[in-house]
């Protein structure tokens, strides 16, 4: 049994076969077109870019931020336990103190990543910032075991926020074409302070003394938290609810 198909029948009209690609759709004038890639920059331009005119801002205030806090934050978490010791507390009880406010830890990273959303990055980090140079200070200068916890759980809750806020608030900086380049150069900087930080700290212990080292080390680490607050509070830009550039 055979099939005819007049050749004249639906003139005009289009036909396909299985064989046949099929037409593509056209776009319409309401419809979503992709967005173009960024164009890509050398290594030397984009990080000659991070010092422009436009973004030097930026790169000044992230560079102070990721040295302060690293500095900072090593120059207490590493030897805790050794500073314990020194005041008379046990190894066993200067590391079982300082796991307790190591756990202090994780509502402070959760607590920073809820209000940065609600009240914005800059004005989180800089509470966030204050709240570790209190902290510090009252820990080098507590002067009995429930306040050298109290302290201690405080110092680490706002420290771990600090640096929540800080991984959240970087790359929010830059536009996307050299967004990698100005978080990787502000962390690298950082790891300065965060490579001295454990060699400073015991120097400075030891060249005190005992007697005033603890609190003095505390002093030093309070300083500097507050020096970065201030470089964030009056450089630092919100980045909450701001489109960021790909270009």
């Amino acid at each position: 049994m055979t099939t005819s198909v007049d050749a004249n029948a639906g003139e005009g009209a289009t036909t396909s076969t299985p064989d046949s690609p099929r037409p593509r759709p056209t776009s319409t004038p309401g419809s979503q077109q992709p967005h173009p890639a960024p164009k890509k920059l050398s290594p030397l331009k984009a990080f000659t870019s991070l010092w422009g005119r436009e973004y030097r801002r930026s790169t000044i205030v992230l560079w102070v931020l990721w040295f302060g806090v690293n500095l900072g934050y090593y120059g207490f978490v590493i030897w805790t336990p050794t500073f314990l010791v020194a005041q008379g507390y046990t190894l066993v009880r200067s590391f079982e103190y300082t796991l307790i406010m190591c756990l202090a830890q994780i509502p402070g990273y959760l607590t920073a990543a809820i209000l940065i959303e609600k009240i914005g990055r800059k004005s989180v980090l800089t509470v966030f910032l204050i709240g570790t140079a209190c902290a510090a200070w009252f820990f080098g200068h507590a002067p009995s075991l429930p306040m050298v916890l109290l302290s201690g759980c405080l110092l680490y809750f706002f420290a771990l926020g600090t640096w929540g806020c800080v991984y959240s608030y970087t790359p929010e900086l830059y536009p996307t074409v050299i967004r990698t380049s100005g978080a990787g150069a502000a962390s690298a900087f950082g790891r300065v302070g965060a490579f001295i930080a454990p060699m400073i700290m015991p120097v400075v212990y030891a060249f005190i003394g005992p007697e005033g080292g603890f609190e003095f080390v505390f002093v030093i680490l309070t300083v500097v938290f507050i020096l970065v607050a201030v470089v964030v509070g009056i450089l630092g830009v919100e980045t909450k609810g701001k489109v960021i550039a790909e270009e």
